[in-house]
């Protein structure tokens, strides 16, 4: 029984969210559990964690995105996976101008442990994503294409130079979770 099923239908969760019902979502190779607007996120928060979030049968992480999509939606992603790499693996990261993407990059390096789990967890999940969490929000979520053996992770998208040294800064900070959630397993 899936997490679509075990929802009330009648519930005010499905109106002040968008949840898409056909048999891609919530989409078991992206993570994503639905979509809402900046003014409902707490009450969908709220609604989440008193009816689901640690209950029996619900085993399950909530993320929201750290910044709304073109629509001007924040999007809910929920895992059942704990994180499968941490601040812990990771030697450097260094924010770009990208030769190979039109704007700028953050570029992590792994230590050699993690860059060997790395290689392992791309191998593993080619064609899903890999959530990558700061502080509870999402990132990013790329799909994996291949298995990537050089242990390096771009994040990349529609960010200006100061949003990726601000997100540098941010990953860099000792108190502040970073984590590489796969979503399947």
């Amino acid at each position: 029984v899936s997490l679509i099923e075990k929802l009330d239908l009648e519930s005010e969760l499905w109106k002040k969210m968008v949840i898409p019902q056909n048999e891609k979502y919530p989409d078991h190779f992206s993570g994503i559990f639905g979509f809402c607007k900046p003014n409902n996120v707490g009450f969908v928060n709220k609604f989440m964690h008193d009816n689901y979030v640690g209950k029996p049968g619900f085993e399950l992480n909530f993320f929201w995105s750290g910044m709304p999509n073109d629509d001007g939606n924040y999007i809910l992603f929920m895992l059942a996976n704990q994180p499968v790499l941490d601040k812990g693996s990771i030697e450097l990261t260094k924010v770009n101008q990208s030769s190979k993407t039109p704007g700028p990059e953050i570029l992590i390096t792994f230590n050699d442990p993690g860059t060997r789990l790395w290689s392992e967890i791309t191998k593993r999940n080619i064609g899903s994503s890999i959530i990558i969490t700061l502080d509870n929000r999402v990132l990013q979520a790329p799909r994996v294409m291949a298995e990537i053996t050089e242990g390096k992770a771009m994040i990349t998208g529609n960010f200006s130079l100061q949003d990726l040294n601000l997100m540098k800064s941010l990953i860099e900070n000792a108190t502040l979770p970073l984590d590489f959630i796969t979503v399947n397993n």
